[in-house]
């Protein structure tokens, strides 16, 4: 490897979070659906309450274990010698936008996982869909472009 080491976190770590929080919203369809296997959400259905109040609930519950996910994350990145170039309001700004995509793709892994109806389908789907998604990045390597 050439250059320093510093450098190379500079450039390892932020696809390193982006990887990991991603891989996190892969349970999201799977845990929605064993909560409709198990019952729990035809409970709440029986109570006076707003009809998508359990879904939109247990999703607002998956951003917090999103954001805590990034937060074990970026200091662990600190303690290893990684020191943004946006400072501080740069890496929460960063952090804010990946909560925001990782909210959005797991209405996509919800979506699925309320039609599908064995419950390995979904996970099998969003398992390929992710992994795909993440190794089709250049997270590890840099591409030189020696033209």
């Amino acid at each position: 490897m050439t250059g320093s080491t510093g450098d190379y976190l500079n450039f390892l770590l932020p696809g390193i979070l982006v990887m990991a929080v991603t891989m996190v919203t892969m349970y999201t369809g799977m845990d929605r659906n064993n909560d409709i296997s198990k019952g729990i959400f035809d409970r709440f259905r029986t109570l006076p309450r707003w009809n998508p109040y359990a879904l939109i609930g247990s999703l607002l519950v998956d951003t917090i274990r999103y954001t805590l996910a990034s937060t074990i994350i970026i200091v662990l990145r600190i303690v290893l010698g990684y020191r943004p170039d946006g400072g501080i309001p740069g890496v929460l700004l960063g952090v804010a936008l990946l909560l925001v995509f990782c909210f959005s793709l797991s209405w996509k892994w919800t979506t699925l996982g309320l039609i599908d109806a064995i419950g390995k389908v979904s996970y099998e789907y969003e398992h390929d869909v992710t992994i795909s998604f993440e190794f089709c990045q250049q997270h590890f390597c840099r591409i030189a472009n020696d033209a």
